[in-house]
C-alpha cells in the first residue's frame, strides 16, 4: 500500500547569515541556485503565485506562496496546473525552507512533501540538489555526492 504523502528532510549550512541565504533562495533577478538554476517568478507574498521556469523548455512549474516569514521561514507548494489535475488534486509537492542564524552562517533545513508519492516525479529526492546548489552560492563550490 503506498502512503498518502510522504516527507524528507534536509539540511546544511550555509556560510552566510539569513537575510543573505533567503535573497538567494527568492531572488527573481537571476536563475534561482535553490530551484536548479531555473527562473522564478514570484512576490513572495502569501496567496501570490510562484513560478519555475527553464529558458531551455517551454514548460514551467507552478504554485502557490503558503507562509512567507523573512528571513525565517518559506513555505509554497508546487505542481499545480495539468499534472495536479490529472490526479484529482490542487498541487503535488509542498516545498519548506527554515532559516536558523549559526555563529558564522545558517542552518537550512528543507523539507519536501510529496503529496503524490510514486507519481514518477521524484519531488522527495531533490531536496539535496536543492541544498547543494544553495550552498554553491556562497562557497563557490559544487560538490558530487
Amino acid at each position: 500500500m503506498n502512503p498518502l504523502f510522504t516527507t524528507t528532510m534536509h539540511w546544511a549550512e550555509v556560510p552566510a547569515p539569513p537575510e543573505r541565504v533567503w535573497a538567494a533562495i527568492t531572488t527573481t533577478t537571476e536563475p534561482s541556485p535553490a530551484y536548479f538554476g531555473l527562473w522564478v517568478t514570484s512576490s513572495w507574498k502569501v496567496d501570490e503565485a510562484i513560478t519555475l521556469t527553464s529558458p531551455l523548455a517551454s514548460t514551467s512549474t507552478r504554485g502557490v506562496v503558503l507562509t512567507a516569514d523573512r528571513p525565517v521561514r518559506l513555505v509554497h507548494s508546487l505542481g499545480m496546473g495539468d499534472d495536479a489535475s490529472r490526479h484529482g488534486v490542487e498541487c503535488t509537492t509542498w516545498i519548506t525552507w527554515e532559516l536558523h542564524a549559526l555563529a558564522g552562517g545558517t542552518l537550512v533545513t528543507l523539507s519536501i512533501d510529496d503529496l503524490l508519492p510514486g507519481d514518477g516525479d521524484d519531488a522527495d529526492a531533490s531536496g539535496p540538489a536543492m541544498l547543494q546548489g544553495l550552498v554553491a552560492r556562497f562557497t563557490g563550490e559544487l560538490s558530487h555526492p
